[in-house]
């Protein structure tokens, strides 16, 4: 199994990682710090996209940059939130079946104190609803367990196609990417 990168702060601490969908609402996902990475699930469009949100436990001022330093995609955008403790990056070309790393570098946190890198690893398999790496019969019983709901927080995995509701589309990948892996 594929282990979660955490690179030290020393000024602030990286507390949290997650990968962000807005469909009917704002869905993120747990990306553990350490550990076997956390899966994104749910499509990146034609063009792959995809969201992460940093989180830290004092606001930052200034973020020097982000960049992909693991594996395919690229960083099409990245900011300080609206909450000064969160920054925002969205990839674009990221391609399925994988483990991507973003690094964002040059930190200032509001107490001025400075880091030189912070990084969040993420697999990315769509159709994984219960996050096992894996589109097996797992995934088709979580989803279909869940067709005909609206999508929340509890469902969201399954909402593959981020139509805000679980449904026989949803149900269709699932079956149709079964045996798929991230390495």
């Amino acid at each position: 199994m594929t282990k979660g990168r955490s690179y030290p702060v020393h000024f602030t601490s990286l507390s949290a990682g997650r990968a962000r969908k807005v469909a009917a609402g704002t869905f993120d996902i747990n990306l553990p710090l350490t550990g076997t990475t956390g899966v994104e699930c749910r499509t990146g469009d034609a063009n792959g996209n995809h969201t992460i949100v940093f989180t830290f436990s004092n606001p930052l001022t200034s973020v020097g940059g982000a960049a992909v330093t693991a594996d395919t995609g690229s960083v099409s955008s990245g900011a300080i939130g609206s909450d000064a403790h969160q920054y925002v990056v969205n990839l674009t070309g990221v391609t399925d079946g994988q483990n991507v790393t973003i690094t964002i570098t040059n930190l200032t946190d509001s107490l001025g104190n400075t880091g030189s890198s912070a990084g969040v690893a993420a697999g990315f398999l769509i159709g994984d609803a219960n996050g096992d790496r894996v589109d097996n019969s797992g995934d088709a019983i979580f989803t279909r367990n869940r067709s005909g709901q609206n999508t929340d927080a509890p469902n969201c995995r399954a909402d593959f196609n981020l139509d805000g509701a679980v449904n026989s589309g949803d149900a269709i990948t699932v079956r149709s990417r079964s045996g798929n892996s991230l390495p």
